[in-house]
């Protein structure tokens, strides 16, 4: 697990970050549960950065799954960009990456090699483009 500060100077900045919208190739680290909606709330896993984002300046990477932003855990992939988006000033982040079920393994997402660039900077695992 790691602890990030990313660096929020005003509600209109963007941090550059995408999480997931189904993370049923990761092995559940957490169970957020249920919405209220009845559907499957998912896990916080990035599956983009913007190459000069506040989150990847932070240290956010591919694959890292959100545990908490200021001490507020069991938080969901919405719910954490709803507070991303929102929060101003440092925020604080623990994050761990996330692992891949036996059967998603053979597409990986990490950053490095199967990682690429777009012309607008961001950075996405290739099997997602």
């Amino acid at each position: 697990m790691r602890t990030l500060t990313i660096r929020k100077p005003g509600a209109d900045v963007r941090l550059g970050v995408r999480f997931f919208q189904d993370d049923s190739e990761y092995d559940a680290f957490y169970a957020p549960g249920t919405g209220a909606d009845g559907r499957r709330r998912v896990q916080p896993i990035v599956c983009a950065l913007h190459e000069n984002g506040a989150a990847r300046v932070a240290g956010l990477e591919l694959d890292d799954m959100v545990l908490s932003i200021n001490g507020q855990s069991g938080l969901c992939n919405t719910e954490v960009a709803a507070m991303l988006r929102e929060l101003t000033g440092d925020i604080s982040l623990v994050v761990r990456k996330a692992t891949k079920t036996r059967a998603g393994a053979s597409t990986s997402r990490a950053a490095g090699a199967d990682a690429q660039r777009s012309s607008s900077g961001l950075i996405t695992p290739r099997a997602v483009i």
